[in-house]
């Protein structure tokens, strides 16, 4: 988190990431989910699974990321993973907490 301190250009881009993680969360939440429309990646894996079962996409998301996650930090290190790491627990409680609505039909 130190390095976040030290340059402003460095606090930008964690503003970024986090504003453009909701702003996912947001596309996902009000279009993809209610139109059962799929995303590529984890994040479509995420929505087939939250559309099957019971668990919110949220939770799947995060889990599925973490092992993903865990590697990115053995093999690149804390410094270059910090963004990806906030980029997805931003979007994980995003997709918890908004819910999910259709607003086009």
């Amino acid at each position: 988190m130190n390095f976040l301190v030290k340059d402003g250009k460095e606090m930008v881009r964690f503003l970024g990431v986090i504003i453009g993680s909701i702003i996912i969360a947001i596309a996902f939440n009000l279009f993809l989910i209610p139109h059962k429309i799929l995303s590529s990646g984890i994040g479509g894996i995420a929505i087939i699974l939250g559309i099957v079962t019971p668990v919110n996409t949220g939770i799947i998301n995060f889990v599925l990321n973490l092992p993903i996650l865990i590697l990115g930090y053995i093999g690149l290190g804390k410094k270059v993973i910090f963004n990806t790491v906030i980029s997805v627990i931003v979007l994980s409680v995003a997709l918890y907490y908004v819910p999910v609505k259709v607003i086009a039909t």
